[in-house]
């Protein structure tokens, strides 16, 4: 390893090892962003709830809760106003920063655009009405039913909001600098670019504003959900309980993030401003699942429960996982915002969990009278295998650097869908990756969110524990858990990357066995 001397005595950046460039101190780039007026950001916020609710036991048999719930909560501001945003005209062809408070001339007074010192404007319709009933049809008989319906807001959307809002110009600065061996060759020293160190990265003299980069809807919308579900439990022989429920939601006003004026590659740039994510509340999401649970309850040291899960669920939303592509959270067609419209990327169509635990000592059949150094080893521990089973997550595929040039946002888009069965015809592939490819310069990709399904899942854990007591007040505990106790290779995920070397092959697998030996004294 060598070092290069710079101008200031200090050693050049480029050493070769990005590590040995670290135990050195010498950083390839430095960048900072403050608010000339303070680091800190004093934000504010209020809120109001009211709620009322009443019971009605309309016979033996049947009773109704019903309540309603009002909340208000008022956009975040900064104590000092210090928060921008950009306000766009018609078809986002102009763009005007905004600021609840600023030096004259550098930005719009949030009051000329009859906006409060929030920049969003205040909505006091959040009333939430909820009702639930139970109802046993036969009387003297285990069958119930109970089902419910409420409505409910997401109250903790705004602080994110300001969040970003009060990291804008032009009331927040940037400074970046960089350094390497390439710049120092094309200028002669002293002359040359100065070596960054730690001591020094951020004293240099050039301060930059960044443009504003984030927009919001001044229309902005807290979103909320209609949540049902409806369920019948009935007994069985053996200490057994069947239940089958249904559920489901439905959101609205939910987060989308789109960039206005941005086209796919081979397009001119366009015109009008851009390179700046636009925020809005026109999403929504649909959720319906249905399950059966068999549940054992605890009799003669058994406890078992057993449930299945069929669900689906969709979405446009950047919140619920509506994204252009994996990672980026924008729509990728800022046109098309209902192409965006598919399987939410949380979304398993079947789920299957199973627990068991088994404690030694309880009952006749199972030891309690075992007694002496048999009933030393043998009472007490319990015994806890669980397995899961679960049906692959949605996974869409991306192509990386499609966007126009020049608009100042990087990320990727959605490949081409030639049509044709995605199962896989290779072995080791998750998918068969030649029914996708790259668009044609000027197109977006047509291949549909989430339209690949990831590999399935499998875990099987177990525990095993006990506890020894030393008269009353001393007591050991021994414990042991086992993940995935059968080391049974699963895959993550499938590479989505178009023109990757290992698209459709999976980027790695879940964790291998893993078992843990605890011991307590207590005293």
């Amino acid at each position: 390893m060598t070092e290069q001397p710079g101008p200031n005595g200090h050693a050049m950046s480029g050493t070769g090892s990005d590590f040995a460039d670290f135990l050195l101190g010498l950083p390839d780039a430095s960048s900072i962003a403050y608010s000339p007026s303070g680091a800190d950001k004093y934000f504010r916020a209020s809120w109001a709830d009211a709620y009322v609710t009443d019971d009605w036991h309309v016979r033996g048999n049947f009773s109704v809760n019903v309540g309603l719930r009002w909340d208000f909560q008022a956009p975040v501001t900064e104590l000092y106003n210090r928060l921008v945003s950009l306000e766009v005209g018609p078809d986002w062809t102009t763009q005007t920063p905004v600021c609840a408070a600023a030096p004259p001339g550098t930005c719009t007074l949030a009051s000329q655009f009859g906006l409060p010192d929030s920049l969003v404007r205040p909505d006091y319709h959040e009333f939430q009405p909820r009702i639930g009933i139970a109802w046993r049809p036969i009387p003297k008989h285990s069958t119930v039913v109970r089902a419910g319906y409420g409505l409910y807001y997401n109250t903790s959307v705004f602080q994110p909001l300001a969040n970003q809002m009060s990291q804008q110009a032009p009331l927040s600065k940037s400074v970046t600098q960089s350094y390497s061996v390439s710049d120092a060759k094309s200028v002669p020293l002293p002359q040359g670019p100065q070596p960054l160190t730690i001591e020094d990265a951020l004293q240099v003299p050039a301060i930059s504003t960044t443009p504003q980069t984030f927009a919001l809807d001044p229309n902005f919308r807290i979103g909320y959900i209609h949540y049902w579900q409806a369920l019948v439990q009935q007994n069985l022989r053996g200490s057994f309980v069947a239940t089958f429920t249904y559920s489901g939601n439905k959101g609205t006003h939910q987060v989308q993030e789109f960039l206005p004026w941005t086209f796919p590659a081979g397009d001119p740039l366009s015109p009008y401003p851009h390179g700046y994510v636009y925020e809005t509340s026109s999403g929504n999401s649909n959720y319906n699942a249905a399950s059966a649970q068999l549940q054992h309850r605890f009799h003669n040291g058994f406890l078992a429960n057993s449930t299945y899960v069929f669900s689906k669920a969709i979405d446009d939303a950047q919140t619920l996982g509506g994204r252009g592509a994996a990672g980026s959270g924008y729509a990728q067609n800022w046109l098309d915002l209902a192409a965006e419209r598919s399987v939410s990327s949380f979304n398993r169509a079947n789920t299957l969990n199973l627990v068991l635990q088994y404690s030694t000592g309880m009952g006749t059949r199972g030891g309690t009278l075992i007694n002496g150094w048999k009933g030393v080893l043998l009472k007490d521990w319990t015994l806890g295998p669980s397995l899961t089973l679960g049906s692959g997550l949605p996974a869409t595929p991306i192509v990386i650097g499609r966007l126009t040039s020049g608009t100042g946002i990087t990320g990727t888009t959605r490949a081409d869908y030639l049509g044709g069965p995605l199962a896989a015809v290779l072995p080791g592939y998750g998918f068969d990756t030649a029914v996708f490819a790259a668009p044609p310069d000027g197109q977006w990709g047509d291949a549909g969110r989430g339209i690949i399904t990831g590999p399935m899942q499998f875990g099987l854990n177990a525990s095993a524990s006990r506890v020894f007591r030393f008269g009353e007040r001393r007591s050991m505990d021994i414990r042991f858990d086992g993940t995935n106790v059968l080391n049974h290779v699963t895959w993550a995920s499938w590479n989505t990357t178009l023109g990757n070397s290992q698209f459709g092959l999976p980027t790695g697998a879940n964790a291998m066995r893993n078992i843990t030996a605890t011991v307590r004294f207590r005293f």
